[in-house]
């Protein structure tokens, strides 16, 4: 359902990563390092709508 709402509006989507201090656990270490930056972080998505539009 949430789908086919919206496919009428035009979407933003953005991801971003957010450093977070190294977990003391091996398995929990893999799961959060990023190659990317050198660095254990959380990712992040954020989905908009474009400027003007707004879903009431």
């Amino acid at each position: 359902m949430v789908k086919e709402i919206l496919t009428e509006f035009e979407l933003i989507v953005d991801s971003y990563e957010q450093p977070i201090q190294r977990p003391g656990k091996y398995e929990e270490q893999k799961k959060y390092y990023s190659g990317k930056k050198a660095n254990h972080t959380k990712k992040g998505q954020l989905i908009v709508l474009s400027a003007g539009e707004r879903y009431c």
